[in-house]
């Protein structure tokens, strides 16, 4: 009985009865053969090997087989016996039978891969949505480049957030536009953080006038003027 069904199996996937079967065909048999022992031969040149097949990728054109003695399915038993793997292009492959079924273990770990579960496709999705929310964040609306700019030397060491057009700075400091010194702000109790967040932002616009210098483009950079 065993016999027989395998036989039919051979007939249906190894074999198929197709008028100048094309690659699609090949692929699609031997997508049901991933785990089984199989029997390939490929042309040009003409090779044969038998052993389990282990992928066989549409996309890459490719068909992975282990002819290791030892190799038996994709079971986790399998994992650690020696393998002995050979990469071919499925556009080369004129014929295939099958010489032994997966087993079944094989197939319950094949079926885990082929159906994730819901719950880690729904958490990935929701970490997802978290990152993309928590880039977005440091995204100013309406600050300009150099805004912008400014807020990442920050974000980059210190704790950093936006109030619409505001930097908020490690929950202490205000800058508000164009982000001067100036501009800088902090209650009474946050003076020391206060004149550190000011020599950073010094520093940076420095930086960035440096740079737009060195680039030959003259970014005009709102400075403080003496007496005022």
């Amino acid at each position: 009985m065993a016999e027989t069904k395998r036989q039919s199996v051979n007939s249906k996937i190894a074999t198929p009865k197709l008028n100048n079967p094309g690659p699609g065909d090949i692929d699609a048999a031997l997508a049901k053969a991933i785990g089984a022992r199989i029997k390939v031969t490929t042309a040009s040149p003409e090779v044969t090997l038998e052993g389990t097949l282990s992928a066989a990728c549409p996309t890459t054109n490719l068909l992975i087989i282990n002819t290791a003695a030892a190799a038996s399915g994709l079971g986790a038993e399998n994992a650690l016996q020696p393998a002995n793997y050979h990469i071919l292009p499925i556009s080369r492959v004129s014929g295939f039978s099958i010489t032994a079924l997966m087993e079944a273990s094989a197939r319950t770990s094949l079926a885990s891969l082929t159906h994730p579960d819901p719950q880690i496709l729904k958490a990935r999705e929701e970490e997802a949505i978290r990152q993309m929310k928590a880039k977005d964040a440091t995204r100013g609306k309406g600050v300009g480049k150099e805004g912008q700019e400014i807020f990442d030397a920050f974000f980059r060491t210190l704790p950093a957030r936006w109030e619409g057009t505001t930097m908020v700075i490690s929950d202490a400091v205000r800058i508000a536009k164009p982000y001067r010194s100036e501009d800088c702000m902090a209650r009474q109790d946050q003076q020391k953080a206060l004149v550190r967040v000011r020599q950073v932002l010094e520093d940076v616009r420095k930086r960035i006038q440096a740079r737009a210098m060195n680039n030959g483009v003259a970014t005009p950079v709102d400075m403080p003027l003496k007496g005022g």
